[in-house]
């Protein structure tokens, strides 16, 4: 995996990129990838009316600096050239910065009303909260720079400002450089930005006191963090802030040390250095993947943010002898190290020679933990990965490596979507060719959904202290915010002030994340940690902090007003201790996620009570809740429910004669009780209703507990045509793109499939019109499979869904590798899917039966959503017997006789009564 340019081919390489950026620019693209071009900076977006561009100009017309050690500025992460590029192509809308821009404004750590984590005198290792509060206020002072100058709006300015002034006034020993480092670089970068562009408002007295800062930074401990004896990825978090205070400071020697250190290393245990040549061998073996894949993910994340200044500085400064670019040093053996990244990831083997990592330590093999994990965000700093916008673009674009060059990294890129990084790395060559959106709209910061009244687990009022209660930036479908994570055993958070309202609510729901295999208890008190018990909440054991579930629980009685409350959390079994995550709280009046007891429903209109605790609707009845608690909406609907024949319920809002919002048809149970759920739109309904269920046509149904689950899908599905890679075979998208055709004998990678914590069964949807053996394995080819099975044939050429039970069942999202032994095409794979609907039976009845003579009737079942079905014969006429799918007899009698088939998937029943005619 050895990738090197010749000097004529890089050469040509730039001469094809400055082409391509003259063309760029002569369209009106926002000017070129390379050389500074001031005339080409002279484009301004004008529709900036009713948008979120207050002055369009910032940075328009300048240059770079050089001082008179040689250093280019701005040139920590972004050159000005990169800065202006940004500015102009968000103004027009070009992707994929107007998407990039989109993310990052929703980030939290964005808003110009971020609140500071800090600022605080001492951060040291190890010291949860206080590591994560420079590192978080560093990437709010970075993202609020960006906003300055890409609209002109003085509030991100003197956000960025005034978060830079006080840990400047105030740090005076930074010894944490995994978690802390990261911030002082981005918070360097953010300083380079304002001390270099006009009208950012920076002073002299700034340079003064952040220069102190970054030499505080830049010390040895038990100061600083300028050491080499650091742990593989963890130094290279601490050296881009290393070589952030060189470059802001102008030092020269500093900056030649940490270059020497991040090319040759000087850590004097070799083995767990990061730097390039020891770090990555020479056929690209990335050593840290021996631990597992986020940790080597880390390395070429830090590796690529220090190689994207050292190219500013090789490229526009004057450093001489110390001028050296990391992404060719050593014949691009950071491309190298990537490129073998993502071939594992993909899913192929890579060739690993044992490292010996210390002297007790060797990884003898590559990790396959959390393998495939390289396009999420990053859990800790919740920023997305660089192997697309900075490595891929970086080789493919600046330096004119082809594809087939870097064939694992190529496709790798093609994944990603786009994320923050794409904002400051694309270059102007890879601007899309669709027509730009325009200039991006006035909502600049976006918040949480401000519906469903919930009240954010990071509003806290006061905590117990523990070090690991701490707030922390998340966004996803729901919005950007704040969450509570790494609460410890004991801890305690409260909330005063907490608003029940003025009708008496007596549900409390909670949501939360945890990565343990046990329920977390959350103990409710009023006033004080020790005050009145009034409920007690769980968060699930979801496989992940960030795996976020609901979960709703009554309390011992009705509550009105304001009450402060306080929350405690025990129990969970996690190894570090952490209780888990809590992104949201909020009270109710009743709960649709709780099991709520048809009995029990306070509106009942022509229902019959049953013996059992139970409710009979016949054709017209209903039951109602009023002021029930639907939140974001339902993905399904559960009931147990006892018929005697099918019937079907309408779920309809605001009264019983309300518009009908889902329909749920129930199966003939034979008069058993029953499990049923059914699929329904997620937000059919929303937020607090008056909701009825309403028995409309068929049997009487009986019903004892309702309840709707999550509007979010438990575990999402996984299209087959984003397949990763083909480790074993071939394989194919189809045409459409809705598909993958799979040969015989081939094996597949699936990107990451949630599990989250629990899931038993994994559904393929797919045709075939031959069955299908195949075997499921996750991770790697080399484990156990965790599924193995038989997929029907589907002779119709439809579409169908087969259920593979799994064991044991894995946690979190893992990457699966799929073998099939005959051609399929499939569609897609997903984790417990919700089911939809009862098993369809089909019996071949002969044209005629006879007294006497032996008949044999073939049964077959299929279920839509994939289950297994069990068949069974409730009923037969004398002398036969159901041979599996097979009802063998011999009549013994003539006239008519009754057969009733029962067919069981584990969620429904469906009884299939007939009437044969014996001879």
């Amino acid at each position: 995996m050895h990738v090197s340019l010749s000097g004529q081919r890089r050469l040509l390489a730039t001469l094809a990129i400055a082409t391509l950026g003259f063309a760029l620019t002569c369209v009106g693209s926002g000017g070129p990838a390379l050389a500074a071009a001031p005339e080409a900076d002279g484009m301004v977006a004008s529709a900036v009316g009713g948008s979120a561009i207050v002055d369009p100009d910032i940075g328009r017309g300048q240059s770079t600096v050089i001082s008179a050690t040689g250093f280019a500025h701005p040139g920590i992460v972004s050159s000005r050239d990169e800065l202006n590029l940004m500015r102009d192509m968000v103004q027009k809308g070009v992707e994929p910065w107007r998407s990039a821009y989109e993310q990052v404004r929703q980030d939290p750590r964005a808003s110009s009303n971020y609140q500071l984590q800090g600022p605080l005198a001492v951060v040291q290792g190890f010291n949860r909260p206080i590591e994560y509060t420079i590192g978080t206020d560093g990437f709010a002072a970075h993202a609020n720079a960006l906003e300055w100058y890409v609209t002109g709006n003085p509030a991100y300015r003197d956000k960025a400002l005034d978060i830079i002034r006080q840990w400047s006034a105030t740090l005076t020993n930074l010894t944490e450089f995994i978690h802390a480092a990261p911030g002082v670089a981005r918070m360097a970068s953010a300083a380079e930005i304002l001390r270099y562009t006009k009208g950012s408002g920076w002073t002299d007295a700034d340079t003064t006191a952040f220069s102190h800062l970054l030499r505080i930074v830049a010390s040895p401990p038990p100061v600083g963090v300028d050491r080499d004896d650091m742990f593989q990825n963890q130094a290279g978090y601490g050296h881009i802030a290393l070589f952030a205070a060189a470059v802001f400071l102008d030092d020269k020697a500093l900056y030649a040390k940490y270059l020497n250190r991040a090319t040759v290393g000087t850590n004097p245990i070799p083995g767990q250095d990061f730097s390039l040549d020891r770090q990555i061998r020479d056929n690209g073996q990335l050593n840290e993947m021996g631990r597992d894949q986020p940790h080597a993910h880390g390395d070429l994340t830090t590796l690529a943010e220090m190689a994207q200044t050292t190219w500013i500085q090789s490229r526009e400064g004057k450093l001489g002898d110390v001028g050296k670019d990391l992404f060719t040093y050593h014949d691009n053996r950071l491309l190298s190290g990537a490129e073998f990244f993502a071939m594992y990831n993909l899913g192929y083997d890579v060739p690993w020679t044992p490292h010996q990592l210390n002297p007790t330590t060797v990884y003898k093999t590559v990790s396959p933990s959390t393998r495939g994990q390289f396009t999420g965000k990053l859990s800790e700093f919740n920023v997305n990965s660089p192997l697309k916008a900075l490595i891929y673009n970086h080789y493919h674009y600046q330096l004119g490596v082809p594809d087939k060059d870097m064939p694992y990294l190529s496709a790798m890129a093609k994944q990603i979507g786009s994320d923050w990084n794409d904002l400051l790395w694309t270059p102007a060559a890879a601007a899309s060719t669709q027509t730009p959106a325009g200039p991006p709209g006035p909502d600049g910061n976006y918040g949480p959904d401000p519906s469903f009244e919930r009240v954010a687990a990071a509003n806290w009022t006061e905590t117990s202290g523990k070090n690991d209660i701490r707030n922390d930036p998340w966004v996803d479908a729901d919005g950007s915010r704040l969450i509570v994570r790494d609460i410890q055993q004991g801890g305690w958070i409260k909330y005063a002030n907490f608003d029940f309202g003025d009708i008496p609510r007596d549900t409390f729901l909670l949501r939360g994340g945890a990565s343990t295999t046990v329920p977390t208890q959350v103990a409710i008190h009023l006033d004080s940690p020790t005050g009145e018990l009034i409920g007690n909440a769980t968060i699930a054991p979801t496989g992940w902090y960030t795996i976020f579930q609901t979960t709703a629980t009554r309390l011992v009685r009705p509550l009105t007003g304001k009450h402060t409350i306080v929350l405690t959390f025990t129990g969970s079994n996690n190894v570090y201790h952490w209780q888990g995550a809590v992104d949201w709280i909020k009270v109710a009046s009743g709960s649709a996620q709780l099991d709520n007891a048809a009995a029990a429903a306070p509106v009942q209109q022509g229902t019959k009570p049953g013996p059992d605790s139970s409710v009979t609707l016949a054709t017209g009845a209903s039951i109602g809740w009023k002021d029930l608690d639907f939140d974001n909406g339902a993905q399904s609907f559960t009931a147990k429910v006892r018929t005697t024949g099918p019937a079907t319920l309408e779920l309809r809002t605001g009264s019983v004669d309300g518009p009908a919002v889902a329909r749920y048809d129930v199966p003939d149970t034979g008069g058993a009780w029953r499990p049923v759920q059914r699929e329904q739109q997620t937000r059919a309904v929303v937020g607090r209703k008056d909701v009825y269920l309403v028995q409309t046509s068929g049997a009487d149904v009986s019903l004892g507990t309702i309840r709707w689950t999550e509007g979010v899908d438990p575990y999402a599905s996984t299209p087959a045509a984003a397949v990763m890679g083909t480790p074993a075979g071939r394989s194919t998208v189809l045409g459409s793109g809705s598909a993958l055709l799979v040969q015989a004998k081939s094996t597949i990678a699936l990107p990451l499939v949630e599990f989250k914590s629990g899931a038993q069964t994994l559904a393929m949807t797919y045709r075939s019109a031959l069955p299908v053996s195949v075997k499921v394995y996750s991770d790697t080819l080399g484990s156990s499979p965790i599924a193995v099975g038989v997929l029907p044939a589907a002779p119709d050429g439809q579409f169908r869904t087969a259920r593979l039970p799994v064991k044991p069942s894995p946690t979190r999202a893992h990457m699966l590798f799929v073998t099939v032994e005959q051609p399929l095409v499939l569609k897609q794979v997903q984790a417990d899917p919700v089911n939809a609907a009862p098993p369809e039976l089909t019996v071949r009845l002969p044209e005629s039966v006879q007294t006497g003579a032996e008949v044999r009737i073939p049964v077959s079942a299929y279920d839509a959503d994939g289950n297994t079905v069990r068949l069974a014969a409730e009923s037969l006429p004398p002398g036969a017997r159901l041979d599996r799918t097979l009802i063998v007899w011999t009549p013994r009698q003539s006239g008519d006789q009754s057969i009733v088939l029962v067919g069981d998937d584990g969620h429904d029943i469906t009884r299939m009564p007939l009437t044969i005619t014996v001879g």
